[in-house]
Parts: structure tokens; C-alpha cells; sequence
């Protein structure tokens, strides 16, 4: 005899879907606006390297893309100071 009950009707089972759903949602929002921001920060490097040392190149563009959001945030502070590309790696 096949079951017929659907589970998300079920009144003891839906908290815990409800649950896991609303983690998950909220998790997906926090992971999308650390890469919209790290993205950003990135753009907004590309955009100050290009003003100081003329455009990048595509070798420094995935140096940079490689970078974390924290690590882009790091070599966008010494853009004021570095004397050439090179010097926001280290």
C-alpha cells in the first residue's frame, strides 16, 4: 500500500522544514552580499589602478580576481602609497 501523506503538510514535520529553509535562505542572502561587496571592492580597485598606473593588465586582472574580499579591501588601502602594481600583492 503506497504512502499518501505529503510531508509538507504534515504539522510535526513543517517546523523543521521551515526551518531549514529559512537557514538556507538566509545563508544564500549573506553568501551573495559578501560577493557583491567583494566584487565591488574589486571593481573599484581595477577602477583606482587604472587612474594611478594606466590599465591593468589581464595577468594583474586575475591576480586581483584571485583575491579575497578582505585581501582587495587590504591592496585598495595601498594604492596611495605603492609605487607600482606589484606592490598591492604584497
Amino acid at each position: 500500500m503506497p504512502i499518501t501523506e505529503d510531508i509538507m503538510q504534515n504539522e510535526l514535520v513543517w517546523p523543521f522544514i521551515e526551518r531549514g529553509m529559512s537557514r538556507g535562505m538566509e545563508q544564500g542572502i549573506a553568501r551573495g552580499m559578501e560577493q557583491g561587496l567583494g566584487q565591488g571592492s574589486l571593481e573599484i580597485l581595477l577602477g583606482q589602478i587604472d587612474e594611478r598606473f594606466g590599465p591593468p593588465s589581464r595577468e594583474i586582472q586575475e591576480r586581483l580576481e584571485a583575491l579575497s574580499p578582505a585581501q582587495v579591501i587590504a591592496a585598495s588601502r595601498k594604492i596611495f602609497t605603492a609605487q607600482s602594481v606589484d606592490d598591492l600583492f604584497c
